[in-house]
């Protein structure tokens, strides 16, 4: 059965971001019970390729940190054959943590308590992370075999390799930005990517000649895309998809937010919905592909688009924005968190430019029209009416 594959494929963490929506529509109507046997018949099937230990294993390892640290610690002391059956009932809870905790990149680990992080982390191919401030020097990435990388302040340029990889399989690296911070990437092929706060992005360590170049973005990026017309170059989200036919674009694709966004700078990009055959909507230079979460649908139209990549520069640059939307972006770029007790003030809009202010003044500057109060602990700020 197909959904047997891609639940196998989910606990090795290698599933795509369609693949990854297919499960959610599919658990959406599934009843414990009904995974219980679904999980069992996969899991004890005798044409698996993958041995039941090792099935078992993966899924100890992958619940472990989600779920069973919540549970009496006697369960993490049962025998093996006892402990794959309780795992496979807790299977539906698991997958229920795919829309909600684990991200579609297994990249879960990286973003823990993003607001408190200083440290800009990289999984590498191998799986192990390394982290490192952001500080004015040279340094050299290096990866399970040798260098691949050199990092100067918060670039992280990866090298051109003359030999052609000949491997069946990329290896993806992926790199997390904490809140209050951003970072600039250059991929193997030049692509240049701009990270802004609480972003991440799933990349190869090198592209293989004659194949798409797929990356993997949760959160805010900029790119400027090398061209080459032979290798495409696509970037993910958890909702949609970007066909680069030219070469700057800005992409808003954060988990917390009702919509994605795509808004061209230059040449010519096709944005296209997973769920929806594919159909690809091409847009032209000053143009916002807008999809949204709730209904589903995208909409297309012109924008001015200073407001959308003013953040490469450190500006903040509100346009007739939410203040429920201004919230989640000052969030990010301070690396505070919100808690907002005032309930007329969501819809609020609100026109401002800031950049070398702090967040006390720019919450000065915003309450002079909307009169509130609040108070700041380390970085939790408390608004009150």
């Amino acid at each position: 059965m197909e959904i047997n594959r891609l639940i196998e494929r989910f606990l090795k963490g290698e599933c795509s971001p369609e693949e990854i929506s297919i499960l959610n529509d599919f658990f959406k109507g599934k009843q414990i019970k009904e995974l219980d046997k679904e999980f069992l018949e996969t899991w004890n099937s005798k044409d698996e390729e993958v041995s039941l230990k090792l099935k078992e294993d993966i899924v100890w390892n992958k619940l472990k940190g989600k779920i069973v640290e919540k549970e009496d610690t006697k369960f993490l002391k049962t025998s093996v054959k006892y402990r794959l059956l309780m795992l496979l009932k807790y299977a539906a809870i698991l997958i229920g943590v795919i829309s909600t905790v684990f991200y579609v990149y297994n990249s879960t680990k990286l973003k823990e308590n993003s607001r408190k992080e200083e440290f800009v982390k990289i999984r590498l191919s191998d799986g192990s992370i390394k982290s490192f401030k952001i500080k004015n020097n040279i340094d050299t990435l290096r990866g399970s075999k040798d260098k691949i990388a050199t990092l100067k302040g918060n670039k992280l340029i990866y090298f051109t390799k003359d030999k052609i990889n000949k491997s069946k399989e990329l290896a993806y690296n992926e790199l997390s930005v904490p809140y209050g911070k951003k970072f600039q990437l250059v991929l193997s092929d030049g692509s240049q990517i701009y990270l802004n706060s609480g972003s991440s992005l799933k990349y190869p360590e090198e592209f293989m000649k004659g194949q798409k170049r797929e990356v993997y973005l949760e959160g805010e990026g900029y790119f400027k895309i090398s061209k080459n017309k032979e290798e495409a170059f696509i970037v993910n989200t958890n909702k949609v998809s970007t066909q680069v036919y030219g070469t700057e674009f800005n992409i808003t694709s954060y988990e917390n937010e009702e919509k994605v966004n795509v808004v061209l700078v230059e040449g010519s990009v096709g944005v296209y919905n997973k769920s929806n055959n594919n159909k690809e909507r091409k847009l032209k230079p000053d143009q916002i592909a807008s999809y949204s979460k709730i209904d589903h649908k995208m909409k297309v139209d012109f924008v001015d688009i200073d407001s959308h990549i003013a953040w490469i520069d450190n500006v903040l640059l509100f346009k007739n924005e939410k203040f429920s939307v201004i919230l989640k972006k000052l969030e990010r770029h301070y690396g505070v968190e919100f808690i907002d007790n005032t309930k007329n003030f969501t819809n609020v809009r609100f026109t401002g430019r800031f950049e070398v202010e702090s967040i006390e003044e720019v919450l000065n500057t915003i309450n002079k029209v909307l009169n509130f109060k609040y108070t700041k602990n380390n970085n939790q700020i408390i608004i009150n009416p």
